[in-house]
């Protein structure tokens, strides 16, 4: 289901005076729970519950496995809704979600008054008795006026709403973006910092373009960091990367790469070995291995980051590209949790594990 209509099924309780799907998600704020406790909680059968929450586990915003959960994408969606309602009531967004032809007309009125004649004739608006109807609603809701001579304009109630409402959908398909990614990153996604996603551009892999995060990391490291650093969390074995290794390090700039144990010694039986050895031998180059598994990957030098999670070995890989502040403290706080006690990689011929880095 695409956000407007998300949005709808969350708001319309035109049927459903209690027990509707907003209810039932602000139940779930509190903990898990199973279709027979959502029933008892909200008075209503465990099979409206089903249909009020099937949309949402569709989306990836709730898990139900016997019991039904928040995502972080839920989480992120839910509190969207929170800040929407903060102005208006849920029955005024279902009012604008109801049709996609709610918010382009009342665009079109804020933007160019005019009679609701002249609104029948611009392009990708529906058909004259649709606007009839909008308009009378809008009226009645006190978002529109119309003078004398019959010329509509927005009321500032009407503008408020709009604003809110755009702002609300925009944040949901967002949220609908960064899904494959925030799913994938597992137990990890309800720990990062929500306006982070807001500003971020999502990437997810496919079976047509299979190097899309690796591309991202590329570019990224093309230009020189004004921090004088790059750092990096590698979870996952990339011959794309490996090629152009020695090419991405600067002199100028520090690097700090944590690989997971598995991926280490993928690089150490790969036709790259030589590549990573001569570049861990450089001034301002520092590779460690982690013995555990990393729960994600990602490269930043202090001010953009490109973060990839890789989910189950069914599925592509999924990222975003951001220069959010937050998401980039919140993965530097995660790399500095296993930094220290990482070891240093090791090429030995006689030694594969790595050595205790002396400190």
């Amino acid at each position: 289901m695409h956000a407007r209509g998300l949005i709808h099924h969350l708001c319309d309780d035109s049927q459903r005076p209690s027990g509707g799907p907003a209810a039932v998600l602000r139940s779930l704020q509190e903990g898990p729970a199973n279709a027979s406790e959502l029933a008892r909680a909200n008075s209503i059968s465990p099979s409206t519950v089903a249909t009020n929450c099937r949309p949402f586990v569709e989306a990836e915003f709730l898990t139900h496995v016997g019991e039904y959960e928040f995502t972080a994408a839920g989480l992120v969606f839910f509190g969207c809704f929170g800040d929407a309602t903060e102005t208006l009531t849920p029955s005024e967004i279902a009012v604008l979600s109801v049709s996609e032809h709610r918010l382009p007309i009342l665009r079109s009125i804020a933007e160019t008054p005019g009679r609701k004649c002249d609104l029948h004739h611009q392009e990708d608006l529906p058909s004259r008795t649709t606007i009839e109807k909008t308009v009378t609603e809008f009226r009645t809701r006190d978002w529109a006026s119309e003078d004398l001579s019959g010329v509509l304009s927005l009321t500032d109630a009407g503008r408020t709403a709009m604003a809110v409402y755009e702002e609300f959908l925009s944040a949901t398909e967002t949220v609908l973006a960064a899904t494959p990614f925030l799913r994938r990153l597992g137990e990890r996604s309800l720990t990062i910092p929500v306006a982070a996603l807001f500003d971020a551009t999502p990437i997810e892999e496919s079976q047509y373009d299979t190097d899309a995060l690796a591309d991202a990391v590329l570019q990224l490291t093309e230009t020189g960091a004004d921090s004088g650093s790059v750092i990096g969390l590698v979870s996952t074995y990339s011959p794309v990367l490996l090629q152009q290794f020695a090419t991405i390090l600067q002199d100028d700039i520090e690097y700090r790469f944590l690989l997971d144990a598995e991926t280490a010694q993928r690089v150490r039986s790969s036709p790259y070995r030589h590549v990573v050895e001569t570049a861990s031998e450089r001034p301002g180059v520092d590779i460690r291995i982690s013995q555990g598994a990393l729960p994600f990957g990602f490269v930043t030098d202090g001010e953009r980051i490109v973060v990839g999670a890789y989910g189950s070995p069914y599925e592509y890989p999924a990222g975003l590209v951001s220069t959010n502040e937050a998401l980039v403290g919140w993965a530097l706080d995660i790399h500095a949790g296993y930094w220290e006690e990482a070891e240093s990689l090791s090429f030995g011929s006689t030694n594969m594990s790595a050595r205790r880095r002396s400190m």
